[in-house]
């Protein structure tokens, strides 16, 4: 049943699609080793998907025999976290996450590196009867991290192809944003084919395209994940294409390879096609789609599609922007971090330094019932305590201390509000002007262009009438309460 299974789903995929290479991602238990010869299953480090030997063999045997390759998924730059006894006398650089567990550590890719994990990796497919085996790598983990650290992808293939060599195997190797890739590869010998996982469009894909797999000789593998949505959050492959669905960028992609005699990387587990670096997840194709894909093979390709869409992945010119490498603007935010902190700082140290009885000398001329006592230094104003204090002793206060001197308490000072009796005598004068006024002018037969008489006449009844209240008034009664009902005349000033 297994057998058939198997060898349906690769000739579907063989004649459909015209697949001719397989890549079992995920096939092995862990990262340092693989298992050991002769374990029947096991389960996947990553998801804990469990994983047949013999389901494996079934699926080699038939791609075999439909003439294709099989290759075996091996990450070129991990151990198991913590293997300190494979990682002796090599750096490790980080550690790489899912779901908040470690899942492996991070080595750099180096010739010595290869001569210590190639012949486990290569026993091991060997016995499996592999083509060969496809090196995953993680890029140049940790901005640049790897390369600081000595990486040498080029130096890793060449160490590793006599050992994989001497078992019958090929090996091919994941240039992640064009991480490790050499020009010498072309002609060394050392890979069956190269193979770029892109991230960064167009700024990797032109480089793809233009210089590393240029057309139209082809003969490479473009990988460039379509996504789940056409949303495109947390995929900055697809952070130019927000709006349109994966499928769409999947026959774009696919028309693109097919245009410069490359293949793209979409289909796998028979009709389904990949979303993510994650090929598990994958999901089924639509009839519609599969039909645009055949004809992909047999009709003629519209060199018009094949510029528009070279002129998007490859562009003859980069612009500023799109030539900066995706970690660019958190370095440039990095780097103006100290500037944004020292203008705060600055910024606060001035507003401390200010002297405190500004706010009060504010508050007098912004408000605009105060305009009539600007010369008066007695006017009453109702402090952030309740309490009602002449304008001389409020800035006295400010000016020497934050303590009040008719509670003893300390405040915060951040309103300085009129008194309310003040508020209500100007507000008499007002309509008693205003009716003085329009009296006047229906006398003269002319509208309200009556003069109005001195504000100094409202100056003296509000400081008789306060002068009254204060006298009258026991000390313990001096506080006046807002009610909500009572028109608030407030100004809020910094203190600070």
């Amino acid at each position: 049943m297994i057998v058939t299974i198997a060898a349906r789903r690769v000739n579907y995929m063989a004649t459909v699609f015209n697949v001719r290479e397989w890549q079992f991602y995920d096939a092995v238990e862990g990262y340092s080793a693989p298992p050991a010869l002769g374990k029947e299953s096991w389960q996947n480090t990553a998801f804990f998907r469990p994983v047949q030997r013999r389901l494996i063999s079934a699926y080699i045997r038939a791609i075999r025999a439909a003439g294709g390759r099989s290759w075996l998924y091996v990450q070129a730059m991990a151990t198991d976290p913590g293997d300190t006894e494979l990682q002796k006398d090599a750096p490790v650089i980080g550690q790489h996450k899912v779901d908040g567990r470690p899942l492996l550590d991070v080595m750099p890719p180096t010739h010595a590196w290869a001569k210590r994990i190639a012949p486990r990796w290569a026993t091991f497919a060997a016995e499996m009867e592999f083509s060969g085996i496809h090196w995953d790598t993680l890029g140049d983990f940790g901005a640049g991290r790897a390369s600081r650290n000595g990486a040498d992808l080029y130096g890793f293939l060449e160490a590793a192809k006599p050992i994989l060599q001497a078992q019958g195997l090929e090996q091919t190797a994941n240039f992640v944003d064009g991480f490790g890739w050499d020009a010498r590869l072309w002609n060394s010998g050392l890979i069956a084919f190269p193979y770029w996982e892109v991230w960064s469009v167009p700024r990797v894909s032109r480089r793809f395209f233009r210089e590393a797999c240029p057309g139209p000789a082809g003969g490479c593998v473009f990988v460039c994940y379509p996504g789940k949505d056409s949303q495109h959050s947390d995929q900055q492959q697809n952070s130019g294409f927000v709006g349109e669905g994966p499928t769409q960028l999947l026959l774009d992609r696919w028309t693109l390879a097919k245009c410069t005699n490359h293949t793209y990387l979409a289909v796998g587990d028979g009709a389904n096609h990949i979303q993510t670096e994650y090929f598990p997840f994958t999901r089924s194709l639509d009839v519609q789609v599969i039909e645009q894909l055949q004809h992909l093979f047999v009709g003629d390709l519209d060199k018009q599609e094949c510029a528009r869409l070279l002129d998007i992945y490859a562009p003859a010119e980069l612009s500023l922007l799109q030539s900066l490498p995706p970690w660019a603007p958190w370095l440039l935010l990095l780097l103006l971090l100290p500037l944004f902190c020292l203008i705060y700082f600055l910024r606060t140290k001035w507003c401390k330094k200010r002297p405190l009885s500004s706010p009060a000398q504010l508050q007098v001329q912004k408000s605009p019932v105060q305009k009539p006592f600007q010369s008066d230094t007695r006017r009453s104003v109702l402090a952030a305590d309740g309490f009602t204090y002449e304008r001389q002793a409020i800035e006295k206060w400010l000016s020497m201390h934050n303590t009040s001197p008719m509670t003893g308490a300390v405040l915060a000072h951040r309103y300085l509000t009129e008194n309310f009796a003040l508020r209500h005598l100007i507000e008499t004068y007002e309509a008693q002007l205003s009716e003085k006024r329009t009296t006047q002018g229906r006398r003269a037969g002319v509208s309200k262009t009556c003069i109005s008489p001195p504000l100094s006449e409202l100056s003296d009844e509000a400081d008789s009438y306060m002068d009254e209240e204060w006298s009258n008034e026991a000390p313990s009664r001096r506080m006046v309460r807002m009610e909500e009902d009572m028109p608030i005349l407030s100004h809020q000033v910094d203190d600070g």
